[in-house]
């Protein structure tokens, strides 16, 4: 039973952390999608690979 308890503790901890790192990936396929909030000032917000990025 302990052992059930550790394997779905586990699975959680990793889910949680899972969703917390895919969330900072910004998908994009054109610049616009991108927002420009994300980036500090001298930088500016690209679509790099698919992927919003600070240039």
């Amino acid at each position: 039973m302990v052992e059930i308890l550790k394997c779905f503790y586990v699975m959680i901890t990793f889910l949680f952390l899972f969703f917390i790192l895919t969330d900072e990936l910004l998908v994009c396929e054109s610049d616009e999608e991108c927002p420009k909030s994300t980036c500090l000032p001298p930088q500016i917000p690209k679509c790099l690979r698919m992927i919003c990025e600070c240039v």
